[in-house]
């Protein structure tokens, strides 16, 4: 096995980052990562959990399953979210308003 023979070494196969823009929080699934506002600043941070705020019931559950549909306008998301280079202690459930749609 040579140089470069494995994934993430020098002259290996790179993975891809797929940027998407998003509009709306009904777009966003779980494993992708997204900025919010954290102690009045804006960190990056994957979705690991999804639910419907009022009914604390968690709509998806899988990266796998559909995209969320929001076509009654009544749904308020709340995401369980890791913020990205922090400790997993600080894993929290946030609101869909502290998303920050305006970041790259």
């Amino acid at each position: 096995m040579g140089s470069g023979s494995r994934p993430g070494t020098p002259g290996g196969p790179k993975s891809e980052t797929l940027v998407t823009s998003v509009t709306s929080a009904s777009q966003i699934t779980i494993g992708c990562k997204a900025f919010f506002e954290k102690d009045n600043e804006i960190r990056q941070a994957e979705i690991l959990s999804i639910r419907d705020a009022s009914k604390k019931q968690n709509i998806q559950r899988t990266a796998e399953d559909a995209p969320l549909s929001n076509s009654e306008g009544t749904v308020q998301y709340e995401f369980y979210v890791h913020y990205v280079e922090f400790n997993k202690r600080l894993d929290e459930w946030v609101l869909d308003s502290r998303m920050q749609m305006n970041k790259p």
